[in-house]
């Protein structure tokens, strides 16, 4: 009876210890998976926290394009205005030199018309001095002529 007590007592022993086995290798394998998890845990913290701060890197990229943008197209508005105004003053300033340009133009061809009529005054002049002088002659000649006969 002892020797079958003690065989069931060896048997439950074997039977506890393999028990124990078997509860230390779960363990092992809940402790090894608890390891994992905690590691992938901390990896998808260690992601979350780069994304975080990836993020609030490029919000603040964008704002300042943003604020970037905002002051290029209050610039581009100010060198639109100036544009427009240089233009304005081009075409006046190009309508000023035409009629500058239409009156040199004009007071070129009266000077060439007062200079051709002075000529022709100058030949006139020419052609009456030595008409003037000719009759002077002409009337010497005479006087000459009638002074002889007397």
């Amino acid at each position: 009876m002892y020797r079958d007590d003690a065989k069931a007592l060896v048997r439950k022993t074997d039977a506890l210890m393999g028990e124990l086995n078997r509860m230390g290798r779960l363990r092992g394998e809940h402790l090894k998976e608890k390891s994992e998890l905690a590691s992938r845990a901390q990896g998808e913290r260690n992601l979350y926290k780069a994304a975080r701060s990836d993020r609030a890197v490029l919000d603040k990229a964008l704002t300042v394009s943003n604020e970037t943008v905002t002051d290029l197209r209050a610039k581009l508005k100010v060198m639109q205005h100036q544009f427009d105004q240089m233009k304005e003053e081009s075409v006046l300033k190009e309508s000023a030199l035409a009629r500058e340009k239409n009156e040199r133009d004009r007071m070129t061809r009266e000077k060439e018309e007062l200079e051709v009529a002075a000529r022709k005054r100058a030949v006139e002049e020419s052609n009456m001095r030595e008409r003037v002088a000719d009759a002077e002659r002409r009337l010497q000649e005479k006087l000459l002529w009638a002074g002889l006969r007397y």
